[in-house]
């Protein structure tokens, strides 16, 4: 059978107060509660506290604590740690100096209860306060409070030190506080930029031979998500301190902006900002031959650019519709494209053969200016207006001179409209 491990012994030589939650009454339990085995040695015997409950009883317990701490000694008892607390006068120190000396080996602890708000309690004496001085020498831990620290360090409490004591700490408490919900708002603004760039790919995502592709790939390598405040705070700290290295006002405002800017909090969250990797799905003529490319090899001609940048556009425009459109809505949603003449730098068809195929298949209708478009190209399109000059009342205007449509005219659907055509002067 396992010995029982047996709690460690505290010596606790406090007073023990009747009326008030304080001392010995309030020790006991709580040393009890967290495992301890404490030992009283009741310094003073109190009806109440001293804290301004008249004058109270009061039983010395100096000769007591004496043959007591003798008799522990007898029976051989080993402390762990010798705890004092308020010692109403240098007898009951001479009881802690004894304690003291008998278990060295204890590990001590000195509440040199003498003062508190600049002032030092009625039954303190100048004789008193060294010999607790003395007492503190001995000690590993000292506990006083600002009033008791002064009053060890020989100087003069001063109330008003208190209140500017506490002014400050809870200055530093109420910066500790806003500096903490800086930083969450700084996690907060990568953590909407991360979600949105999570959203790309279901944004560039269009309908091809039956699949769903997304034009765009993004890889971001993201740090843990349990390691972002922390990562933060540190950035917050280092920017702080540069800051402060900076003379000029403006420079370092400048400086403080360019730190706080979405893509410096950002590169916050990500291990190694030039890791991140943008691919496009770059369509060819030949289904197999379709791959996703690093941006900077998908893009190359400017024919290439501007296929690519019409497949971006069929994926934004499907996925807005998308969104917009009504829950219950069961058909098909039409969507347009204008552009200014694509193909003026990429007449060659066979660029254009999988766009006019992706525009089909997504319902997408292109409307371009086709300034110096080839026939293959123009043939492509349902409807080809050919625009001409007209002068019209001493002015040059833009009209319709002819039309080619390979639709039947019974399917169009369309609403006439009446217009007249104007110019604005502007006076400067």
């Amino acid at each position: 059978m396992q010995k029982p491990v047996e709690p460690k012994k505290i010596l606790c030589i406090h007073d023990l107060s009747g009326v008030g939650r304080c001392s010995l009454a309030v020790i006991l339990p709580v040393l009890s509660v967290m495992g301890f085995q404490p030992v009283a040695l009741p310094t003073v015997v109190l009806s109440t506290h001293t804290g301004g409950l008249g004058t109270p009883a009061r039983m010395d317990g100096s000769a007591y604590g004496m043959a007591a701490l003798e008799h522990y000694q007898t029976l051989g008892l080993q402390f762990d740690c010798i705890y004092t607390g308020y010692l109403g006068g240098e007898a009951q120190v001479a009881l802690a100096e004894k304690a003291f000396a008998l278990w060295p080996a204890a590990y001590k602890v000195v509440d040199p209860v003498m003062g508190d708000n600049g002032k030092a309690y009625s039954t303190v004496t100048p004789a008193l306060v060294e010999r607790i001085r003395s007492l503190c020498r001995a000690a590993d831990l000292i506990l006083p409070n600002y009033t008791e620290a002064q009053l060890l360090l020989q100087q003069q409490p001063v109330a008003r030190d208190l209140r500017t004591i506490s002014s400050a700490l809870k200055m530093i408490s109420d910066m500790e506080r806003i500096k903490d919900n800086f930083e969450n708002r700084c996690v907060q603004i990568c953590c909407n930029i991360k979600t949105e760039l999570d959203r790309l790919p279901k944004l560039s995502s269009i309908t091809m031979d039956n699949e769903v592709i997304s034009i765009i790939g993004l890889s971001v390598p993201y740090a843990k998500e349990s390691d972002y405040k922390e990562r933060m705070a540190a950035y917050i700290d280092e920017t702080v301190l540069m800051a402060e290295s900076f003379d000029n006002t403006q420079e370092r405002l400048k400086y403080i902006r360019n730190r706080l800017s979405w893509k410096r909090l950002f590169a916050v969250i990500v291990t190694d900002m030039n890791a991140i990797r943008v691919s496009l799905y770059k369509r060819e003529r030949m289904k197999d031959q379709s791959r996703y490319l690093r941006y900077e090899e998908a893009v190359g001609s400017t024919g290439q650019s501007q296929g690519i940048y019409i497949q971006f556009l069929i994926a934004v425009i499907h996925y807005i519709s998308s969104i917009n459109a009504p829950a219950d809505s069961a058909g098909v949603l039409g969507k347009t494209i204008f552009i200014d003449n694509p193909f003026g730098a990429a007449k060659d068809i066979y660029i254009w053969e999988p766009i006019f195929k992706l525009l089909k298949t997504n319902h997408v209708q292109l409307i371009v200016p086709a300034r110096g478009a080839t026939p293959a190209i123009t043939g492509r399109f349902d409807v080809n207006y050919i625009l001409g000059q007209k002068l019209v009342d001493g002015r040059q205007q833009t009209v319709v001179v002819d039309y080619y449509s390979r639709t039947n005219t019974t399917q169009l659907e369309y609403t006439r409209m009446d217009y007249e055509q104007t110019s604005f002067e502007f006076f400067v």
